[in-house]
């Protein structure tokens, strides 16, 4: 595969160390707990979006979201880099000077592309279509296949060691969510179930399940990345190609008339572009480079609970049996924790 990971600079500089700032690791748990917080609300306001009401184009609300969302990555780069770079050269023979735009080393492109392409472009494209085309508790449901995809890849890859814990862990998840989920859709309306075709449910887990595999991929490529450069800088590279991207496919297959977003999707986009985007993708990037990518994407499976306790919060829902899925949810997450932690300290 082409940007298969090295470690150095084009000068054949060392970079710094990531273990010389590490967070604790209850800041790393909490920062995947943020990240499914805003995952819920990002949900519920995407189904809103792609309603009859609104009726959204997933790939031109993506395209503001990008483009918005890059320069506001890359002036928090600008602030918080030459401080690290600073504290970082002291362990070094030369300081390491990040470069802003994209990596100062060329044969880091090619990996840098591929991030893009599936954490920005196909992930949240994927996402967005899968929901049109079928309903936001298929689409929870089809995404608990994500910490399967990066537990399955990483141990095909050999990043992660196979070990009991995590697996029981990623099962007792995956079962918790899908209880939430299921006691979720059985309340449905079996107006709008009928109403819907089978080819556009099977069209639309197809991409669900697409959506998941590019980010457990994704994820897992970006590990790799984030030993060499800081998490910040990482997620600045991917929306500024990814922001390419997605525009460019959006000003080729939209008409001139459908780039303009309705009045409606403002404040999504307002809280896509802060929160979806810069806050999430960053803390998701940080609690990978410390965690690694099958932690990060276990905690994946709270979303479901975090969508069903924000329901009965702000929506005045009721609850009911399918809340105790959350129990397993929490127990999975906490084994897989456990495994991982309990491997770093054999390692140690």
């Amino acid at each position: 595969m082409a940007g298969l990971p090295h470690d150095g600079t084009a000068s054949g500089d060392p970079v710094p160390s990531t273990s010389m700032s590490a967070p604790p690791l209850h800041v790393v748990h909490l920062g995947l707990l943020t990240t499914q917080v805003i995952n819920a609300l990002y949900n519920v306001l995407m189904q809103y979006l792609v309603s009859p009401a609104v009726s959204i184009t997933p790939l031109v609300f993506c395209a503001y979201r990008d483009v918005l969302a890059w320069p506001l990555l890359l002036t928090a780069c600008t602030w918080t880099l030459p401080r690290w770079s600073s504290s970082s050269s002291a362990a070094l023979s030369k300081p390491y000077v990040p470069s802003l735009l994209l990596p100062a080393d060329k044969r880091e492109w090619p990996q840098l592309a591929l991030q893009a392409l599936l954490g920005v472009f196909c992930n949240q494209l994927f996402f967005l279509y899968g929901v049109q085309l079928t309903d936001a508790t298929t689409a929870a449901i089809v995404n608990l296949s994500l910490p399967i995809f990066t537990a399955s890849l990483a141990v095909c890859m050999g990043v992660e060691v196979p070990r009991w814990r995590t697996a029981a862990g990623i099962a007792l998840a995956v079962a918790g969510a899908a209880v939430l989920k299921l006691g979720a859709g059985s309340s449905s309306s079996p107006a709008s179930s009928s109403s819907r075709s089978l080819a556009l449910n099977t069209a639309g887990i197809t991409v669900l399940l697409l959506g998941a595999l590019a980010s457990a991929v994704y994820l897992l490529l970006q590990a790799s990345m984030l030993k060499r450069h800081p998490a910040l800088l990482v997620t600045t590279w991917e929306y500024l190609v990814g922001a390419a991207l997605v525009s460019v496919a959006a000003l080729l297959y939209t008409p001139l008339d459908g780039l303009v977003l309705s009045k409606a999707a403002l404040p999504a986009l307002v809280f896509s572009v802060v929160g979806n985007s810069c806050m999430k993708y960053f803390l998701q990037a940080l609690c990978n480079k410390h965690a690694g990518s099958v932690v990060t994407t276990v905690w994946s499976t709270l979303c479901p609970a975090l969508t069903a306790a924000l329901s009965v919060l702000m929506l005045g829902a009721e609850l009911s049996w399918s809340h105790v899925g959350a129990l397993p949810v929490a127990a999975g997450a906490y084994l897989v924790t456990a495994a991982r932690t309990s491997h770093h300290d054999q390692q140690r």
